[in-house]
């Protein structure tokens, strides 16, 4: 039997045998350095530890494990043999690594030989992508739900991969033994069994990791505890012999603790669990967060990987990389349709262009994915010559919203910028609720004098278009988050039409509130969800959007949320508008093995007059899933006697609006994410490439 408290001693030794001295060593809440001789002495409780395991030195590798778990420790010395890692070690070479998270093996495809050459398969992907990778960090949720079973089988993914892969704990890894109720805290033994530790650090070049879990809920009062004291040990050990420090998360962390964890020094925080990708910085510390590797992102950002490089004294390098085969080559642009193009952005997602009366395009650019900022550009509809470009701090994920000779933007991270359109003179900017830690992905949207920008629930406040001042909110005045804040990211704004303005509240409602007092004026019970696009206005009606794909959809009177209509929607609606007295819809048509396919129905009664299939997903974007996602989140655009559709192929698909024929396709070389906006016989768009296009129709 396992005393509760005991001594613990071994020795550190090298494959020859000898000590090696100044090695760190750690139950998890104290640090020892071994001696001249490599031996050290270290005191454990069974209530606060769960292991001892060495901060393995930059320049070597386990042969025989690096941790030993104390309620296996039988009595007598334990020796940890490191063996010298293979290849150049010296500090002065620059650290190139990837970070990957979310991989929830076992939900699809269900665990198994499919699963696991799906897992072997995007690994070796990854290496092909970023062959100067020297290792990989996988920041938590490695299985859907946590059985030991699925947590050997990764195990033995990462054990065959080409490079080594570090784990981490995330909160679906404790699942099945939280809800099967077999043992009391932590309900993390089957992770605890297969991988070892659920906090330690290593030593790479002149980097030291320190990887931590904030999963709470699954441990004990002493755990807590003993994970805090070890963390701020860790630290400054590293800080102490020299090495610049980064840390990895699942659960990101709260504002406050990355404010504590700039006071110590350290320079980056990677992270997963949101499945969505957000920078921001807080002096020279970036907080890094990334979709999944597997599947598309919650905010439909394609799954993917951090590339990050560093070199000793100098500034964080990091890309997030796309990994699915829609960017593995950027085809070229068609020079006979191609009136100009211009490279504004290192990528363009959901940032469609504004264009006004006068041949001005609007668009903001950002540099998130590489540690950037942003910009709002005016430029030359018919030359592309850039008229005024004004930075901004933070990502603007969306669209920038044009009212009167006002423009406005909002970045992710909570800034509210507004500009003057004629020069792009900053006229006022705001910081919303708890910025920097949000989640905007929305737009502003703007009418009566009033702008309103944030998310229902982390805080959606209205201000004076005119100065600024802050006239109303929801949510916004609450505690500092912990937990969820503005989750789960997504891109519907509120719907602004005649004075009035509808609010989506996740999982519960629609509010049609007095756009200048934020005064309700009715509410209508509708499961929402991040993943549904916001309501489409038709007269003075809306369209309310399904959950689930044998859902109906919605047809209201904005004027007393009276239902008017529903119809079967036959797919989760993905994109729609509306267009005279059609609806069109992008749907997914199941959400197992589905593709998406073109919608065209009634605007007055929701019945479906023809379908098109449009496909599948080659770039991997759309919410948990990867080729058999939608190849499409634009909505469908009416132009003339026309209907396009932006695909994520790259392709801009031109369709007869009245019998869904297709009569024309246009390849634009790079994922499209955006509706394209139209004048004089062109369009304008804006690629994954980060290049805005003008084309010919």
């Amino acid at each position: 039997m396992t005393r509760r408290t005991a001594k613990r001693q071994g020795r550190v030794i090298d494959a020859q045998g000898r000590g090696l001295g100044g090695v760190p060593v750690s139950n998890g809440e104290a640090i020892v350095l071994t001696d001249h001789d490599g031996r050290f002495a270290i005191h454990t409780d069974v209530r606060r530890h769960t292991h001892v395991f060495v901060t393995m030195p930059a320049r070597c590798e386990a042969a025989s494990g690096w941790h030993r778990s104390i309620m296996q420790w039988r009595g007598g010395d334990r020796t940890f043999i490191l063996g010298r890692r293979p290849g150049r070690t010296d500090q002065g070479r620059p650290l190139r690594f990837s970070v990957i998270t979310d991989i929830h093996y076992g939900e699809v495809p269900p665990p198994g030989a499919a699963a696991t050459r799906d897992l072997r398969s995007k690994l070796q992907g990854l290496h092909r992508r970023l062959p100067g990778t020297q290792f990989i960090i996988a920041a938590g949720d490695l299985t859907d739900r946590g059985e030991r079973e699925n947590l050997l089988r990764v195990r033995k993914v990462f054990e065959q991969a080409d490079r080594p892969v570090w784990p981490l704990f995330g909160n679906h890894d404790h699942i099945e033994e939280h809800r099967a109720g077999q043992s009391s805290r932590p309900w993390a033994r089957n992770y605890l069994n297969t991988f070892g530790p659920l906090w330690y650090s290593f030593d790479r070049g002149h980097c030291h990791f320190s990887t931590y879990t904030t999963e709470d809920n699954v441990l004990t009062g002493p755990l807590i505890e003993a994970k805090q004291k070890w963390l701020g040990a860790d630290l400054r050990l590293a800080a102490k012999r020299g090495l610049e420090r980064i840390v990895i998360f699942h659960f990101p962390p709260t504002l406050e603790f990355a404010k504590w964890l700039a006071r110590r020094g350290v320079r980056l925080v990677v992270t997963g669990h949101y499945h969505c990708f957000r920078t921001y910085r807080i002096g020279d510390l970036h907080v890094v967060s990334i979709p999944s590797f597997l599947k598309g992102g919650i905010d439909m950002m394609p799954r993917g990987a951090l590339d990050v490089i560093t070199r000793k004294g100098r500034e964080i390098r990091y890309e997030y990389v796309p990994l699915a085969p829609a960017f593995e080559k950027v085809r070229r642009l068609p020079a006979r349709r191609v009136a100009w193009s211009k490279k504004l952005s290192h990528y363009f997602h959901r940032a469609a262009p504004v264009l006004d009366r006068d041949g001005r395009l609007y668009v903001a650019g950002s540099y998130d994915l590489v540690g950037g900022d942003a910009a709002v550009h005016c430029l030359n509809a018919t030359t592309g010559r850039t008229i005024w470009k004004t930075p901004i701090d933070g990502a603007v994920k969306s669209v920038v919203t044009l009212d009167g000779d006002r423009l406005f933007a909002n970045t992710q991270t909570g800034t509210l910028w507004c500009l003057d359109k004629h020069g792009g003179r900053v006229l006022w900017s705001r910081r919303l609720a708890q910025q920097p830690n949000r989640w905007i992905n929305a737009r502003p949207m703007a009418s009566d004098g009033v702008v309103l920008t944030g998310h229902s629930r982390g805080g959606l406040e209205a201000f004076d278009t005119k100065r600024g001042r802050r006239i109303w909110h929801i949510n916004a005045d609450q505690p500092p988050f912990s937990h969820n804040s503005d989750t789960w990211p997504n891109y519907v704004a509120p719907v602004v039409h005649g004075g009035r303005a509808l609010i989506c509240f996740r999982g519960q409602r629609i509010d049609c509130v007095d756009i200048t007092t934020g005064q309700p004026h009715w509410q209508i019970e509708q499961r929402w969800d991040y993943y549904i696009p916001e309501p489409v206005v038709w007269g003075d009606s809306a369209w309310l959007a399904n959950h689930q794909p044998e859902d109906d959809l919605v047809h209201v009177d904005l004027s007393n949320g009276r239902i008017v209509a529903k119809a079967p929607a036959r797919g989760v609606t993905v994109s729609w508008s509306a267009a005279d007295d059609d609806l069109y819809a992008v749907v997914l048509d199941k959400w197992t093995k589905g593709q998406a396919r073109l919608h065209c129905r009634s605007a007055r009664s929701g019945r479906l007059r023809w379908q098109r299939i449009l496909g599948r997903d080659t770039s991997h974007a759309y919410q948990y899933t990867a080729e058999h996602g939608p190849n499409c989140q634009a909505p469908p655009v009416r132009y003339g006697d026309d209907l396009f559709v932006a695909c994520t192929d790259g392709t801009l698909r031109r369709f007869n609006p009245h019998s869904g024929r297709l009569r024309d396709q246009i390849d634009l070389g790079s994922p499209l994410y955006t509706a394209p906006v139209f004048a004089d016989n062109r369009f304008w768009i804006t690629l994954w490439s980060g290049h805005v296009v003008c084309g010919s129709l």
